[in-house]
This record gives structure tokens, C-alpha cells and sequence, in this order.
């Protein structure tokens, strides 16, 4: 379960341009610039003596924390003449000071996004996070493709701010339209900048929300009275394995928190009376369950990561030195393994290329399992191909080895890579989209899962692989010649592949179509490039019925070019019960070559009828 801190949210940028809106230590910077400022305006005898003055205007080079800087601009109401303005100071610092209500403006980081694809997978289903913006509730908004305010029933994105919204909505699995969406509940447990911006106005009605957030050390140790937040908190430390990611900051609240609980652990062993046995080594405590896990942006842990990893070794009787409190630890000095292509050399550890490498992980694991041989896609091939699961794995090896070595983030890594489409989509989900729809616009962020996609991916990408991996002589090919290969452009007819390598160069293209695509067969067609194309075969994926079309070829002004044949050809009928590998990839590629034939076999050309005549004579020598 991920506990997410403000490092996430770092890189997250503000549609209005406010820079570094999110960043810690901006936020820091800008409290005390308006501290500074109502000090210098401020003279009297009191101030020789002001605990105030004395922080702020000490070395430049001092630290202060974001809780312990707000805590100082909540002392400073003590000034004389502005102790009955404490409220309206609360509201000043959180609208005009830090501009909290603009953190709903803010759109979600690559890592946010990561995060939402990992849930969609079903892998997570809860986050906890001490964030102000709204960026993971909208970008797993995002991933089902529609980009609209999180909030009302139909939204999959459950936000929990406060002790209402948690026992109406702290069960909730699915949304409540028409559309039965998994749900992801976010428990905002510092408050939320979505409530600020819809109810505060110019004037002071907003003193209550800016009131319920905790942006003080008084605030944060008691919770800001949230006991919800507390409880649930507790809960999911002894029951879950938390993901502390972003979290680097003193957050009293949670390090206090996470040790009693620790010490709660520890109290039950040394009151029970049948303790369990302490003969299992170290690596299984840290296997546990309910190990933490953190992720740490420097090469070393910050003295509250320190203190929870420490807490819990201590708890499980575990040696307490660096190597093995740091057993479920990632630093910065893992940075070179999570992102390879750095040549920068800091040893740090941003949240965007980790929660990327963790999707890519992921998903390559999820891969392997839904080809597994009870999967559907193993169901939905074996009818007509006895030796699809291995078949499929083949493909699958493919993907995931690069010269007999395992890739754990994959092969082409770049295909989950959000950097590569400047749309905010990764690669396969724009091939897949594609592949199911003909909507000439895809949102950014969208996101089809494999659990909900088990079929129709892993035959994506064993088509890919049949009709440019499969190519022996290339079979090193990069990430940037593979996608030359494939089109993801606006197409009515589907997934754009260069079929060259089965096909040769004969005037045919080739497209990847779901069967709802297929349907929807248009009159009208252009085609980029200066290729001529005379026939067009279109693989669909699913159940069909062989057919020949004719669609009229337009240029770029819509003008008739000229008629193209349109082969409707499934991908069920291209493998002819092939009962071994080789088999199987031998006929795909011949029935291919002849889909007329498959299509109106009554109508076979000459030379697929006719028997070659021997020019040599008769075999006696007449």
C-alpha cells in the first residue's frame, strides 16, 4: 500500500504557471520571505525577546521545517494588535501564502500516473497520502479516459478527507453509474486543495476548511484531531506493507505513529507466553507481510525513515546495523539500476523513473501470468491452436530477453514509458486503443489493464512479434526500428504494422483490428506514405467471418484515387491447427501470404489449381 509524501509531487506543474507550487522547499521559502517581511515592518520592546525574529533572521543557511515555519507564522499572531486575528491569519497563510487552493490546478506527474496504472491493474486498491493536491485521484480518473473533475458517484476515484466521507465511502469497491468502475480510495489525511477551491470565496468563508489543514507541528501530532485518520493509519501498519515514497520530511504524525506501533508489536511478544519461534534468518523478517518498504530520493535515510526502519528491525529482534535495517530500502544509490540511460552520476532517486520501473516490473510479471496455461488467451487460441501456451510464451521470451539474459523492466521498456508520446499515453496503450476503436482523439493518461484486456494484449503483441519478431535475421532489433514498424496514427481501419518481412514488397497493408473495428468498415480511406497500396488485410482479433471489401482511396483533399481490397481475414484462422511452434509460425506466415484463398476458396488463381508440366520429359527418358 503506498503512503505518498510531497517528493511525489514534486515535478507535478501548475496549468496556470505558478512554479515550484508544490515543492517543499519553495513552500518553505515562501512562508519565510512573508515572515521576514512582517518582522522588518515590526518594532517594538517585545521583539528583542521574540522567538519569531530570533529563527528567521539567524543564518541564512539554517533549516526550518515546513510544520516548524508554519508553527512560527502561527506564533506570530501573538504580535500585539493581532491577537484576535488568528483565523483570518490561518486563512491568509493557506490561500495567498503557500496557495493551496491552486494545488487542485496542478497536473499529475508520470509518477502519478505510474501509480494509477498499478491500480488499475488491481494491485492496489488504497493510498494514503499526506499531499494537499489532487493529482493521484486524477490521473487514475484518467486512465479509463475521461479527463473530468474526480468527485460524484461515477467516479472512480474515491477521495476520504474527513470522518463522514470515510464511513460512507471507506467500503466502496465500485462506482455507483451505469459504468461499474473499480474504485481507488486516496486518504487525504493533511486535508485537500479540491475542497478549498470549491468552497472558499474572497472573503473569510473559507476559515473552516483552511482550518482543517494540518500544516503545523501542534497540527500534525494530534492528528489535527482526525482520530479516522489515526486508526486507519494503525490498522494498515500491522496489517499491510507500506510504501513510504516521497516521504522524507519530519512528519511527526506518522514517524510517532508508526513507533508506537512498532512497540505495540513488541509488547505482545514479550507478554505472550508461547512467543514464536526466532529460528528463521533475517531476510524472511524483512519478507514479512507487513515489512515497510521506502523509498529514499538521497544515498541515506532521513533520520524519521531511520527511526521506522529501525523500529521494526528492532521489533523482530534484527541486527540493528545500515545493512540490515536497509533491507527493504531503495536510495539513491539505486539510482543507476531504475534508470540505466542516466549518465548524470547524482546518486539520487527521483519518484518518477521508480514508480515507472515498478510498473514496467509489474506488468511483465502480470504478462507472464495471463499466458499461463489456464489464461484466456491460452483458452481463446487452443481450439484452433493446440500449442498456443507455447506459442505465446515464445512471443512472451521475446519481449522480456535480449540475448539470453532476463530484462526485468522488459526489452523494449520503452513501451510502458509515458516519455515516449508526447500525448501522455505509453506506446501499447495507444496500440491497443487503436487496435479497439476508430476515435480519431486519445486522452492523456489512458490506460487499458491487462486484467481487463487478457485477451486482446497478449495477442497484440503476439502478432507483433510474428510479423517483426519472428524475422531471424533481425532479430536484435531496437526499440526505435520496432516502432517504425508500427503506425498508431489515426486510422479507421486499425493498428498500422509493416508486414514487409511476410508479405515482401507487394502493395499490402496490413492492420491490427478488434472485431468492433472491423465493423465499422469505412467508404472512404487515406493512406500515408507514397507506397502504392493495392489491398489492404485486416487481422481482426476475435471471431469472424472471412470477407472481401472495397473501399475508395482518397487523397489529402478527399478526392477518389482509386478502389483497394479490403481482406477481413481472423486471427483464429491463420494458424491451421499447427500442433508444434515452428508449425504454427510456418502457417500463419503462408496463410498470410494467400487470405484470398481462405476468404473465397472457390476462386483460387491458376496457379494455386493448376500442376507444373515436367519440361525434362518422361522419367523412362521419352
Amino acid at each position: 500500500m503506498p503512503f505518498i509524501g510531497a517528493g511525489v509531487s514534486i515535478d507535478a506543474k501548475h496549468r496556470g504557471c505558478i512554479a515550484n507550487l508544490t515543492n517543499t522547499g519553495s513552500m518553505c521559502g515562501r512562508v519565510y520571505l512573508a515572515l521576514l517581511e512582517k518582522c522588518r515592518t515590526k518594532e517594538g520592546p517585545h521583539c528583542a525577546s521574540c522567538v519569531v525574529r530570533k529563527e528567521i533572521e539567524g543564518e541564512q543557511e539554517k533549516y526550518i521545517s515546513f510544520d516548524k515555519i508554519c508553527e512560527l507564522w502561527e506564533w506570530s499572531w501573538s504580535c500585539p494588535g493581532e491577537r484576535d486575528g488568528g483565523t483570518r491569519r490561518r486563512c491568509e497563510l493557506v490561500r495567498d501564502i503557500l496557495k493551496i487552493p491552486e494545488f487542485a490546478n496542478v497536473e499529475p506527474a508520470d509518477a502519478h500516473y505510474y501509480l494509477a496504472f498499478l491500480a488499475r491493474e488491481r494491485l492496489i486498491d488504497e493510498v494514503i497520502t499526506t499531499n494537499y493536491d489532487t493529482c493521484i485521484e486524477e490521473a487514475y480518473c484518467n486512465t479509463f479516459g475521461f479527463n473530468k473533475v474526480p468527485g460524484g458517484d461515477d467516479s472512480p476515484a474515491v477521495v476520504i478527507r474527513d470522518l463522514s466521507e470515510y464511513r460512507a465511502s471507506g467500503g466502496k469497491r465500485f462506482t455507483d453509474g451505469k459504468d461499474k468502475r473499480r474504485c481507488l480510495k486516496v486518504y487525504k489525511i493533511n486535508g485537500c486543495a479540491n475542497m478549498l477551491r470549491t468552497k472558499c470565496g474572497k472573503n473569510n468563508e473559507c476559515q473552516e476548511y483552511c482550518n482543517n489543514i494540518l500544516l503545523t507541528e501542534k497540527d500534525l501530532q494530534d492528528w489535527g484531531k482526525r482520530s479516522w485518520a489515526r486508526d486507519l493509519f494503525r490498522d494498515r501498519l500491522r496489517s499491510r506493507a507500506l510504501l513510504f515514497s516521497g516521504f522524507g520530511s519530519d512528519e511527526p504524525q506518522v514517524r510517532h505513529t508508526a513507533l508506537q506501533v512498532c512497540e505495540e508489536f513488541a509488547s505482545e511478544e514479550r507478554n505472550t507466553a508461547t512467543n514464536r519461534s526466532r529460528d528463521f534468518d533475517e531476510k524472511e523478517i524483512w519478507e514479512n507481510p507487513n515489512a515497510p518498504f521506502i523509498v529514499a530520493y538521497e544515498n541515506t535515510l532521513s533520520f524519521s525513515q531511520t527511526q521506522i526502519m529501525r523500529a521494526y528491525a528492532s521489533y523482530e529482534g534484527v541486527s540493528l546495523s545500515p545493512e540490515e535495517t536497509n533491507k527493504n530500502v531503495f536510495l539513491g544509490s539505486d539510482a543507476c539500476f531504475f534508470d540505466a540511460g542516466d549518465s548524470s552520476g547524482e546518486q539520487r532517486l527521483p519518484a518518477n523513473p521508480f514508480w515507472k520501473r515498478l510498473f514496467q516490473a509489474a506488468f511483465w510479471r502480470l504478462l507472464r501470468r495471463a499466458c499461463g496455461r489456464e489464461s484466456a488467451v491460452v483458452s481463446f487460441f487452443l481450439p484452433v491452436l493446440p500449442c498456443a501456451f507455447a506459442l505465446l510464451n515464445e512471443a512472451l521470451d521475446w519481449f522480456i530477453y535480449r540475448n539470453g539474459e532476463e530484462c526485468i523492466f522488459g526489452r523494449f521498456s520503452e513501451m510502458l514509458d509515458l516519455a515516449e508520446d508526447r500525448g501522455g499515453v505509453i506506446p501499447l496503450a495507444r496500440w491497443v486503443e487503436r487496435v479497439r476503436t476508430i476515435r480519431p482523439e486519445i486522452a492523456r493518461g489512458l490506460y487499458h489493464p491487462l486484467v481487463d484486456r487478457s485477451v486482446l494484449i497478449p495477442a497484440v503483441l503476439l502478432l507483433v512479434y510474428l510479423l517483426i519478431g519472428n524475422n531471424h535475421g533481425k532479430s536484435d532489433i531496437s526499440w526505435e526500428k520496432l516502432r517504425a514498424k508500427i503506425n498508431a496514427d489515426d486510422s479507421p481501419l486499425g493498428l498500422s504494422i509493416d508486414g514487409r518481412f511476410v508479405l515482401g514488397d507487394t502493395g499490402v497493408r496490413l492492420y491490427i483490428a478488434h472485431r468492433n473495428v472491423a465493423e465499422q468498415l469505412p467508404q472512404k480511406v487515406s493512406f500515408s506514405g507514397n507506397e502504392e497500396v493495392t489491398v489492404v488485410i485486416q487481422i481482426v482479433v476475435g471471431s469472424w467471418r472471412a470477407r472481401t471489401s472495397r473501399v475508395n482511396l482518397v487523397d489529402g483533399k478527399g478526392n477518389k484515387v482509386r478502389v483497394v481490397t479490403v481482406r477481413q481475414i481472423s486471427i483464429l484462422d491463420l494458424f491451421g491447427h499447427a500442433t508444434s511452434v515452428p508449425e504454427a509460425i510456418k502457417r500463419f506466415h503462408e496463410r498470410l501470404r494467400t487470405t484470398f484463398l481462405l476468404i473465397d476458396p472457390g476462386r483460387a488463381r491458376v496457379r494455386h489449381r493448376s500442376r507444373l508440366l515436367r519440361s525434362g520429359g518422361d522419367d523412362d527418358g521419352r
